[in-house]
């Protein structure tokens, strides 16, 4: 389902100037042009999200652990998302309460941080903040002693006890035609679920309807 929607958006465009509905040259196909662009862009985030997704669960991934910076991890991945929070004329704060240097893979902690704050920016209201925080924290076992906390807080709509309960299960979207509205694949959070994992981390959300959702790992 989610490869056939964007395939048959693509199949209308090309079939509406392959008949002469539509001109090559005119404003109307330019427009078309840029659907069939987004839709395209959509299948191959799919795509890629599919085979990250097989990597990790097949152990194939590979994972490269060094010391990090949590803070200049966090300005890094707002400074790239700015563009982002621009279009969506939503703000992005950032809160890091201390200086913690964590031992994990840099590129794939960047994509789970990445992953919860470009959603939270997609599911965001206009003039809103999305704040993200850093801060220590006790992991489950003494081994897990000290460890970094990262959370991704939001004011969007919120989620339901029924949606928490499969919020991190594959192609499990809340609201299938408003995430694919804001391209969501669907895979986001799994692929982030099996990166933490990967890690010996922890991740999880609370959530209030109608206030907004607070993401951490």
């Amino acid at each position: 389902h989610e490869l056939r929607t964007p395939l048959t958006s693509i199949r209308a465009v090309l079939g509406l100037i392959e008949e002469g509905v539509v001109e090559p040259d005119s404003d109307e196909a330019k427009e078309l042009f840029q659907v069939a662009r987004i839709s395209t862009d959509r299948l191959i985030r799919l795509i890629n999200d599919m085979l990250d997704l097989k990597k990790i669960e097949a152990g194939k991934m590979e994972m490269l652990f060094e010391d990090i910076e949590a803070g200049d991890l966090v300005n890094d991945c707002l400074r790239s998302l700015a563009g982002m929070a621009e279009e969506h004329k939503v703000n992005l704060v950032a809160e890091i309460e201390g200086h913690f240097v964590i031992y994990g893979d840099r590129d794939k902690t960047t994509q789970i941080l990445t992953n919860l704050v470009s959603n939270a920016v997609k599911f965001s209201p206009e003039n809103q903040s999305v704040i993200v925080r850093v801060r220590p924290t006790k992991g489950k076992t003494p081994s897990k002693t000290e460890m970094v906390r990262f959370e991704v807080a939001d004011k969007g709509p919120g989620i339901n006890e029924e949606g928490l309960s499969k919020l991190f299960e594959k192609f499990q979207q809340l609201d299938s035609s408003d995430s694919r509205e804001k391209g969501g694949t669907g895979l986001g959070l799994a692929i982030s679920k099996a990166l933490v994992d990967k890690h010996n981390g922890d991740i999880g959300v609370y959530s209030t309807v109608g206030e907004g959702s607070t993401f951490w790992f």
